[in-house]
C-alpha cells in the first residue's frame, strides 16, 4: 500500500508569494513523488505574480498536479473572444493578468482603465475604449492569444471536478437543474436563488454550459438549502473554493464579525462542507488543506 499526500488550494489569484509560503509551510515537497497538488480554480487575476505562479505550476510533473476549472479561467477565455475589456474585466483583475502576460512597455491595466468609457442607461452598459488605448489593447490581446499560458488555460488538463475517497472537490458547487426544465445559459449571475433549482442526480455528466454556471454558484447557499444532502447521505463531503471561507461562518454558523481585523479567513470545516478560499487579496494568506489517501501500488 502507498500513501499519497494531497495538498488542496483554491483561488490563488496570482498571489504566488503568499501561495508558495503556505504550501511550503504545509510540508509540500516539489521533489516528493507522493505529494500531489490539487488546485480548485481561479489561478490568475488580481495579484501581481501571474508569470511566477504559472512557471511554478508548470514545474510540477503532470501526474502530480490536478487542476479544477474556476470562474476566472472562464473569464480569461471570455476576454480573449472580445476586442475590448469590460468594466468587470478590470474589477476582476483579468486585464491585469493579460498585461502581465503581454509585458509590453508602458501598457498596464491602469493605463488601459484611463481610456475606458462606460455608457450607462441601457440594460447592459456599453463599453468603448479611447483610440489611444485601443491600439495598446490590440497588442496585448495579440500577445496573450499567442502565449503558452493561453494554451495551458485552454488545455484538457483542466477538470470540472475531482473525487478522492469520500471527498468531492469543485470550485463553486456541483451542477443543479432548473426546476421547470428550461435552461438559459449565461444567467449564472442572476440564478443563485435556490428556489429555481433542484438536485441533479446525474450532475457528474453535466454539459459544459451547466458546469460553466456551477463555478459561479454560492456553494454555502445551495448547501444550506439541502442540495448536497443526497451526496452527504452517501458519506460524501464537498470541498469548495470561490467564496471566502468566512462566508460560511457568517451565513451557516451565524458568526458576526464586529471588526474586519477579527475575520477568520482559515479553512471552514463542517461535517459535510469544507470551504478553503482565504480571500488572499484581503487576508494576505492562502489556505492549504492536506489529505492522506492510501492507494494500491
Amino acid at each position: 500500500m502507498l500513501t499519497k499526500r494531497y495538498f488542496i488550494v483554491s483561488d490563488i489569484h496570482s498571489f504566488y508569494t503568499e501561495f508558495c509560503k503556505a504550501l511550503m509551510d504545509s510540508g509540500f515537497d516539489l521533489h516528493n513523488k507522493n505529494h500531489i497538488l490539487l488546485v480548485l480554480g481561479d489561478v490568475f487575476d488580481r495579484g501581481p505574480e501571474t508569470i511566477e505562479l504559472y512557471k511554478f505550476l508548470k514545474s510540477i510533473p503532470k501526474d502530480r498536479l490536478i487542476l479544477v476549472r474556476g470562474n476566472h479561467e472562464l473569464l480569461y477565455l471570455s476576454l480573449l473572444e472580445r476586442y475590448y475589456p469590460t468594466e468587470s474585466d478590470f474589477k476582476n483583475g483579468t486585464v491585469s493578468t493579460f498585461c502581465q502576460i503581454a509585458n509590453i512597455d508602458g501598457v498596464n491595466s491602469d493605463y488601459l482603465a484611463s481610456g475606458l468609457y462606460i455608457h450607462h442607461g441601457t440594460f447592459y452598459d456599453r463599453v468603448t475604449i479611447k483610440d489611444y488605448c485601443q491600439d495598446a489593447w490590440n497588442k496585448v490581446i495579440d500577445k496573450v492569444q499567442k502565449s503558452e499560458i493561453t494554451d495551458w488555460v485552454r488545455s484538457e488538463c483542466w477538470k470540472n471536478y475531482y473525487e478522492l475517497d469520500k471527498y468531492i472537490f469543485t470550485h463553486g458547487f456541483i451542477p443543479v437543474k432548473i426546476k421547470d426544465g428550461t435552461y438559459i445559459p449565461g444567467l449564472c449571475y442572476h440564478l443563485n436563488d435556490t428556489k429555481y433549482f433542484k438536485y441533479d442526480p446525474d450532475w457528474r455528466q453535466a454539459d459544459s454550459l451547466e458546469w460553466g454556471d456551477s463555478v459561479w454558484r454560492e456553494g454555502w447557499k445551495f448547501y444550506k438549502n439541502g442540495f448536497f444532502k443526497p451526496e452527504s447521505a452517501k458519506g460524501k463531503i464537498l470541498v469548495v473554493g470561490h467564496q471566502p471561507s468566512y462566508y460560511c461562518r457568517i451565513f451557516l454558523d451565524g458568526v458576526k464579525y464586529k471588526k474586519e481585523e477579527n475575520i477568520d479567513f482559515g479553512i471552514y470545516y463542517s461535517k459535510e462542507l469544507i470551504a478553503i478560499d482565504a480571500c488572499t487579496q484581503k487576508s494576505g494568506m492562502c489556505n492549504v488543506m492536506v489529505i492522506d489517501s492510501v492507494e494500491k501500488e
